[in-house]
């Protein structure tokens, strides 16, 4: 038998676990500090031109003005990461997205947060999205054929065209905001991961 994306299932996520996480990321970094009602979007890639993060960001102030206290942390590194710090100054969304690094190990990221945000996924992503789905983390991706091999929209998570900021704003602050939502999203993403 080959797995070729096998996964390493992840506990079942808890608030405790949660608060648990956010506790921790914040120990080690003080822009991670976060309280358990804030809710967290998270990218994790590449910071590399393509993927949609510079649309990303700027979709992030649709999503601060319905949600203050809405944090969004770039998990990654690459050749664009001075161009995002640009843009997240220019928009006054310092302190409300971040960029933390690399992490090597995603188990408490992944715990931490509410929904994963890949605006465009590339082939390599799957590396991203897999872990998170196993987690039962929602997920609100760019409607490609990529996307839609690991998602099913209204199911796992949430498709949308990457170049419509008010489509993706609208999306992730849905996914983040309604608990009803979410909680089914999540389950529906555990179980398609774990399947």
């Amino acid at each position: 038998v080959r797995l070729p994306q096998g996964i390493t299932p992840f506990p079942e996520r808890t608030i405790e676990a949660k608060i648990a996480a956010r506790k921790a990321l914040g120990d080690v970094n003080h822009d991670l500090l976060l309280d358990q009602r804030s809710p967290l979007a998270i990218y994790h890639g590449p910071l590399a031109a393509g993927l949609g993060l510079e649309e990303l960001v700027s979709s992030w102030r649709g999503v601060q003005a319905k949600l203050p206290t809405a944090r969004l942390w770039l998990v990654g590194d690459g050749e664009l990461r001075e161009k995002l710090w640009n843009r997240i100054t220019d928009l006054d969304l310092r302190y409300r997205v971040c960029m933390p690094g690399v992490f090597d190990d995603l188990t408490e990221l992944l715990a931490a947060a509410d929904a994963l945000v890949m605006p465009h996924l590339t082939s390599t992503a799957h590396t991203s999205m897999i872990p998170a789905l196993a987690a039962g983390l929602p997920v609100v991706a760019g409607d490609v054929p990529t996307s839609r091999e690991l998602i099913s929209h209204a199911q796992e998570g949430l498709l949308v065209s990457a170049q419509n900021l008010g489509d993706m704003s609208e999306a992730i602050t849905t996914l983040i905001s309604d608990p009803l939502t979410h909680h089914r999203f999540s389950t529906l993403a555990r179980e398609s991961a774990l399947r």
